[in-house]
């Protein structure tokens, strides 16, 4: 999907995920949030940068509860739509194709979080943004991501032979055995937390 996709998308985007709530691709939405929540808890006058913040559904509790929030995103529609729920959030329009936006080079931020938005890129374009994610993370930090993630080859094959009428073959979904690895590899600590069959949290430090 495009920017202008997204732009449209953007009128009914929170309906669309509360009635996909049951089957692929967003069955396990809501409880992975809840997840990243209890992953985070205390979260008054900390910095986060929520990557793909859409219409603000991941960060909006974090913000409501005394956190600062920057949000990115490249549909200007959609982070309108932010602005409503975050009014004095800092949202960036910017496409995360040309990595990290450059004004956040001098942030730090004690968490990095993105939601449904990694599925749009080959691993090697995620772990690209991971490791600019690093720089910008405060000590102690963690990047938290939660997408449509499968375990392993076998439950995608699964998933895409019970819902190929409505399979999407122009994104590229995590297979945690193998994601995890790749990280493992460049010096991050990983782990992964299955939250549905088609949806998952990765919880992600440096080493």
């Amino acid at each position: 999907m495009d920017k202008h996709q997204f732009d449209v998308w953007s009128a009914n985007y929170d309906e669309i995920v509360k009635k996909g709530a049951e089957g692929y691709p967003f069955e396990g939405y809501e409880k992975a949030i809840q997840a990243i929540y209890y992953l985070i808890q205390n979260c008054s006058n900390i910095e986060i940068l929520d990557l793909g913040v859409g219409t603000g559904n991941l960060t909006q509790k974090f913000y409501l509860n005394g956190a600062r929030i920057t949000g990115v995103d490249f549909s200007k529609k959609m982070l309108m739509q932010a602005k409503q729920k975050m009014p004095d959030a800092t949202l960036i329009e910017y496409d995360l194709n040309e990595s990290i936006p450059f004004v956040l080079q001098n942030v730090k931020f004690q968490y990095i979080l993105s939601a449904y938005t990694f599925h749009h890129w080959k691993d090697r374009q995620k772990l690209d943004l991971i490791q600019q994610c690093i720089d910008l993370l405060a000590p102690n930090g963690k990047i938290l991501i939660t997408d449509i993630m499968f375990f392993d080859l076998y439950d995608r094959e699964c998933c895409k032979k019970q819902y190929r009428n409505s399979w999407d073959d122009e994104e590229f979904y995590i297979l945690a055995d193998e994601f995890v690895r790749k990280l493992r590899s460049i010096g991050l600590d990983v782990k992964f937390y299955p939250i549905s069959f088609c949806c998952g949290v990765l919880d992600i430090t440096v080493r």
